[in-house]
């Protein structure tokens, strides 16, 4: 990546990624490395450094009724790459799941436990959680599930470099989950969950939520869907590389509808939305495209461009459009993008 205009910008990235196939799944492990600053950055500013790492597992296996998923990721402070999109520097999480159906294929059993760590300086924060859900399958037409979730959260510092820090100790959260889905035609369906605090603190990148849905399936036409959710407060963004995008939204209600319909092999999406419905002075929308295209039997990609919108005190314009190609010879020994 090489911003000559500036000459602080130049970036190199080097990464390797190995992975394959075991008796109902797969396994994965990949690694990047980049070395400079964006050009949004200035030499010397950053206490990061101009160097990081960024690395990922995932494992995933499913033998008959029991399904079992496990993922990992660890990115340094210093790490920037410009073409990988959202990333989230300075933190580590896991996750485990594990599904168990029953002998009559009518519910599943499901179990997850996530963790994760701020590794940012003046940001040692940690959260773990652990869940236990059912979901019951009664008929074509309705779906029940019940589950609880735990928090554990914990502060082991704060401040900048040098500052004395404190610990506030952990703080625990129980919150109980239930959820309906009901679709009384092919057509129509209609979806609600609750998530409610039942014990400890509140958890701000979790709160207490009651969130709607009514979808309407257009023959032929795709689909058009309405979304409600209700929050107890305002979420917060757990990883600390990603709260300056999540902050100033301090909404606890939005409003998102549109509709979804496809056009020869692409999918033709449209949305909009209205944040802190109380007052509704907040709306948002994008339009965008996706066109799926294959060049031959062994070259594939697809390219796509949205653009959004805003109404309100601080609305703006955006556009965000790509393109991907990816190359396979026909034996899959081979494989490029």
């Amino acid at each position: 990546y090489v911003n000559d205009s500036t000459g602080a910008g130049n970036l190199s990235l080097f990464g390797q990624d190995v992975g394959g196939t075991l008796r109902g799944g797969s396994w994965s492990l990949s690694h990047l490395s980049s070395s400079g600053i964006l050009p949004t950055q200035t030499l010397g500013s950053g206490v990061f450094g101009l160097s990081g790492d960024a690395f990922q597992a995932t494992f995933n296996q499913t033998r008959g009724p029991t399904h079992v998923a496990f993922s990992f990721d660890a990115t340094s402070s210093g790490f920037n790459n410009p073409f990988g999109g959202l990333s989230t520097p300075g933190l580590v999480d896991y996750r485990f799941q594990f599904d168990q159906e029953p002998a009559n294929h009518r519910g599943t059993l499901s179990f997850t436990f996530d963790h994760e760590q701020n590794t940012a300086l003046g940001s040692l924060t940690s959260q773990s959680d652990a869940a236990l859900h059912w979901t019951q399958v009664f008929s074509k037409k309705l779906t029940l599930s019940a589950g609880v979730i735990g928090t554990l959260s914990n502060a082991e510092g704060a401040g900048t470099a040098g500052a004395t820090t404190t610990n506030p100790g952990p703080a625990f959260t129980t919150q109980a989950d239930l959820g309906l889905q009901w679709k009384p035609s092919s057509s129509l369906g209609f979806e609600l969950r609750r998530l409610s605090d039942v014990g400890g603190e509140q958890n701000a990148s979790q709160p207490s939520e009651t969130s709607a849905q009514v979808t309407l399936g257009l023959p032929g036409r795709g689909r058009a869907y309405v979304r409600e959710l209700w929050s107890a407060s305002p979420i917060s963004s757990f990883a600390t590389s990603t709260q300056s995008l999540t902050t100033p939204v301090a909404a606890t209600h939005a409003l998102t509808f549109g509709f979804e319909r496809p056009v020869g092999n692409a999918t033709v999406t449209t949305d909009y939305a209205i944040e802190q419905t109380a007052n509704g002075n907040d709306v948002s929308s994008a339009m965008g495209m996706t066109e799926r295209f294959d060049l031959g039997k062994n070259v594939r990609g697809n390219a796509f461009f949205q653009r959004g919108g805003s109404a309100g005190a601080d609305s703006g314009l955006f556009n965000v459009y790509g393109l991907t190609l990816a190359y396979s010879d026909p034996g899959s020994r081979f494989r490029s993008n």
